[in-house]
């Protein structure tokens, strides 16, 4: 039997719908501290008058998930090991600057994020990365950073 190309492409989602189950579902995808740090970086006006972060849950995710050495490593490739690290230090640091009580705690994990993302800063094999935007994206980073106080992590000591 004739079957319309619209009950056909019904029949085609439902077919990868049904082999792509989790218990997440369809079109999830783990968190990556990247994006986090944009989360955690988004603020309100709190009811004082003072900007807070809109997600403090995101900063506790990201203080969950630094490495021992500073960084946040990325499973997948250094180029996004370095992303995760610009993007969570950088949120970090607006954090400090937000709630004083989180500043001492976040000097020391961004002083090992600054010290981990110049090893790995210095180490990056430019010619071995493929990441669209990364062109974009680090200079960018890098440049918030230094809006931070944070010294080009490129230089060497």
């Amino acid at each position: 039997m004739y079957q319309s190309i619209v009950e056909e492409a019904w029949e085609l989602v439902h077919s990868l719908a049904t082999q792509c189950a989790s218990e997440q579902g369809l079109g999830s995808m783990s968190p990556a501290p990247y994006d986090t740090a944009w989360v955690a970086m988004t603020e309100k006006k709190a009811e004082d008058g003072k900007i807070r972060p809109l997600f403090p849950e995101a900063y506790e995710y990201l203080k969950k998930t630094q490495s021992a050495d500073g960084s946040w490593v990325a499973e997948v490739s250094n180029a996004d090991g370095i992303i995760n690290t610009l993007a969570a230090l950088l949120a970090l640091k607006k954090q400090g600057k937000q709630l004083e009580a989180t500043r001492f705690e976040n000097e020391e994990r961004c002083q090992a994020a600054e010290d981990s993302l110049r090893k790995m800063l210095n180490n990056w094999d430019l010619y071995d990365t493929d990441r669209v935007g990364l062109e974009v994206l680090v200079p960018n980073l890098l440049k918030l950073l230094e809006f931070e106080g944070v010294r080009n992590p490129t230089t060497k000591v």
